[in-house]
């Protein structure tokens, strides 16, 4: 069994955690329901969301995932990254106009294979409400002329 590197373009080791905040506002909002489809009344009708108990409409879960996909895409600091799972769990509603703030604290990190995992913490900003809970693996992209 070979000890030696078998991803050519594996980058310096990742942070050990890494914070970030986002807003999702209105527009956002309405955007994703567009995109997504999905146009079950708590998201899209404030007074069936507010009949609910609701005092918004609430953001869809899915949107989790994109900040996900945004945070290890366009913000960590490797140069190119391939997302092999996502896996969130979801403990209270965001709503529009929310200040999100997603905490990443790696716990696992495959030098050899150039792979990270992340657990994740997103909470109301300013607040100690905890809305989703979860993890992410990735990996450092090949470059398609290393491959």
């Amino acid at each position: 069994m070979s000890l030696e590197r078998t991803h050519p373009t594996t980058p310096a080791e990742p942070p050990i955690e890494m914070s970030t905040r986002t807003t999702i506002g209105r527009d956002r909002h309405e955007a994703f329901v567009v995109l997504s489809g999905d146009r079950n009344p708590i998201h899209v009708d404030r007074a069936h969301a507010r009949a609910r108990g609701f005092p918004d409409v609430v953001i869809h879960g899915a949107h989790f995932g994109a900040l996900v996909s945004h945070w290890v895409g366009e913000t960590f600091p490797w140069p190119r990254t391939l997302i092999h799972s996502i896996d969130l769990r979801f403990a209270n509603p965001a709503f529009p106009d929310d200040e999100i703030e997603l905490t990443a604290r790696r716990v696992d990190w495959n030098e050899n294979h150039g792979v990270a995992e992340y657990r994740l913490q997103f909470r109301r900003h300013g607040t100690d409400t905890v809305l989703a809970r979860g993890k992410v693996i990735f990996a450092a992209a090949l470059d398609p002329e290393e491959a």
